[in-house]
């Protein structure tokens, strides 16, 4: 089977010569970090030979992708394997996937105890990686993981629940629940609301993404669309901040001119193109509903809270030592479990669905260079 798929690489690539009496050409893709290494070559088997190189323009399905990242970045790349390349040219998401996944997963599960038997996971990870790839870069993803479990555990006080009360653990922030506490609503709701901000800060950069890849690709209505949803999203601010009175009398005035700013871009949209133009306000009430849906942050997290928090307190609760330890342990570990399964879901929902849908280019082709795949010649 590889002496045939190698056979039918090399006819396949005779599409890509042109020759005549007295010179011959070769047209292929080569990553621009590899083309100083290929001249190099060519001249050792003949100086006559010229390389140039043309710049890709990124049309569709013509330039084949090979993504580039740094060695601490790269293992993110895992998390979005599930959807097609980017296309040539477009933004890459892997930064923005190590930079924002870890964060809303510390978030969820935010427990010093949680997070240092997930650092301990992605220490032995690390060591089993030394012969599997696959397993360094899953030590990679669960150690960013870890880190942001523990400073979010440091931030809500929290180890394995309520048990860091017993050793003088404060929170630098506030507890996300607190037992007997007259004031629970207002615990909920500046949990509530610090994961909404999260989620607005989060779909904001995804626009603002897209309008970098629509500039790229030369889609001005696709760039006008993403700006009007930011302005947008701004404007409800305002709006509601002066509603509620958390914003000054000047942000008044300002919420007046974002809206103005706002339809002359949805007029604009409309002359060019009806049909979008007119969907445009019901584009922004789509993104609003895309940050509100960071409100599974605050329901993952207040889940785990209050089964650490039974955990705890059945185990209080039970005479017998042993007993109470195992019923406190098996509880421990299921939420440990849980507290892995459903951050993991939910912050890949969120990329998958809120945020990779306002830039995310879909349709690259892998980059697959020329080469024997291990038979011998026919």
């Amino acid at each position: 089977r590889r002496v045939c798929h190698d056979r039918l690489d090399r006819l396949d690539a005779l599409s890509k010569f042109a020759e005549t009496r007295y010179t011959f050409i070769i047209e292929g893709w080569a990553p621009a970090n590899q083309l100083s290494a290929l001249r190099a070559h060519l001249r050792q088997c003949d100086p006559t030979i010229m390389l140039r190189s043309v710049k890709a323009h990124g049309a569709a399905g013509s330039p084949p992708v090979q993504l580039s990242n740094p060695a601490a970045i790269r293992p993110f790349q895992t998390l979005f394997g599930l959807l097609p390349l980017p296309q040539y040219g477009s933004v890459d998401p892997t930064w923005f996937m190590a930079m924002f996944f870890p964060p809303i997963f510390g978030l969820m599960l935010g427990d010093i105890g949680y997070g240092l038997i997930l650092a301990l996971g992605a220490m032995l990870l690390w060591r089993a990686g030394r012969t599997r790839e696959l397993a360094k870069t899953l030590a990679v993803v669960v150690g960013s993981c870890a880190f942001f479990t523990i400073v979010f555990g440091f931030v809500f006080g929290e180890l394995f629940g309520t048990f860091g009360h017993h050793i003088g653990l404060k929170p630098i922030w506030r507890e996300r629940i607190e037992v007997g506490a007259a004031d629970t609503g207002k615990v909920l709701l500046s949990y509530l609301v610090f994961s909404v901000a999260v989620g607005a800060v989060h779909v904001l950069c995804g626009l603002v993404l897209g309008i970098i890849n629509a500039r790229r690709s030369k889609q001005t209505v696709k760039a006008v669309d993403c700006t009007a949803r930011i302005v947008g999203v701004f404007g409800l601010f305002f709006v509601v901040g002066r509603l509620v009175n958390l914003l000054p009398p000047f942000f008044t005035s300002l919420g007046i001119v974002t809206w103005i700013i706002f339809f002359v871009l949805v007029a604009w949209t409309t002359v060019r193109q009806p049909t979008h133009g007119l969907m445009m306000p019901l584009e922004l009430l789509g993104t609003v509903g895309n940050i509100l849906s960071y409100a599974r942050i605050m329901a993952v997290g207040m889940a785990s809270a209050v089964l650490a928090l039974l955990a705890n307190q059945f185990g209080s609760m039970i005479n017998n030592v042993i007993l109470a330890a195992i019923v406190v342990l098996l509880i421990h570990t299921l939420n440990m479990v849980l507290g892995i399964v459903d951050p993991t879901i939910q912050g890949l929902r969120l990329h998958y669905v809120e945020f990779f849908s306002k830039f995310y280019m879909a349709g690259g082709r892998v980059y697959s260079p020329f080469q024997k795949t291990g038979g011998k010649s026919l």
